[in-house]
């Protein structure tokens, strides 16, 4: 059942789930409509290499694995996993992060 106010749908749905999948297509059609990126509306992650020195990973949510060799990082879409050598995270807020040293590899879990 829904009902139709203006350009905006409510929906009479039951469960946790089914709240997280509407709340996905609502912002969805939000980003469509007003043709904005992803990241903005739908809090997808955005991951800017530059070269294999520097890793700028923005929206994410927490920080799983740490060392100089490997950084597993959790955002709402996937776990990213970089490798290398002489790993250091040398910026960090709630939100954003980087990362610097020799990156051979960015893995999407």
């Amino acid at each position: 059942m829904y009902i139709r106010k203006s350009t905006i749908i409510l929906f009479n749905i039951r469960g946790e789930g089914a709240k997280i999948r509407v709340k996905k297509r609502i912002k969805q059609k939000i980003k469509e409509t007003l043709d904005m990126p992803a990241e903005i509306i739908m809090n997808s992650p955005k991951i800017v290499l530059d070269a294999n020195s520097n890793a700028w990973i923005e929206n994410y949510i927490g920080i799983i694995e740490y060392s100089d060799k490997e950084v597993k990082i959790n955002t709402a879409d996937f776990i990213v996993k970089i490798t290398g050598e002489g790993l250091l995270m040398d910026f960090i807020t709630n939100e954003d992060l980087s990362i610097s040293g020799k990156i051979t590899s960015v893995v999407y879990e």
